[in-house]
């Protein structure tokens, strides 16, 4: 079975032919890909209300090389297409927002700085 996945707009195809995935499996990636975490993913997927267990399942199926390896091409696509939205979108926000997340993901995302202030109490200072 060949499994083929196309994007609405583009009519490009990934091709995932050599990757048998589970009915299961499928859906959790499926999910991960619609934004969900991991767990949450593992939750629908896997029709279980356990947190627990579906973290577990989540935890292996990341773990799976065939999981890995279909999550890798589709990644490869994802990044192609983020560099083309970034040279042809029409629209200046897809624009910068495109070449905003190739440049975090190279790397340069600017350091996240938080302002912390402390109080040094000394030992006989201390009071219960």
């Amino acid at each position: 079975m060949v499994k083929k996945k196309t994007t609405m707009k583009t009519k490009q195809t990934i091709n995932t032919k050599d990757i048998k995935l589970t009915r299961k499996e499928d859906k959790f990636i499926a999910w991960i890909l619609a934004g969900k975490t991991n767990t949450q993913s593992a939750l629908d997927a896997y029709d279980t209300t356990d947190y627990s267990t579906a973290w577990a399942i989540a935890s292996q199926n990341l773990k799976k090389i065939k999981i890995m390896a279909y999550l890798q091409q589709i990644s490869t696509w994802a990044v192609k297409r983020i560099e083309q939205l970034s040279k042809t979108a029409k629209n200046e926000w897809v624009k910068y927002t495109a070449n905003k997340d190739i440049l975090d993901r190279a790397g340069y995302k600017p350091v996240d700085k938080v302002e912390a202030t402390f109080k040094v109490v000394k030992e006989n200072e201390l009071t219960d």
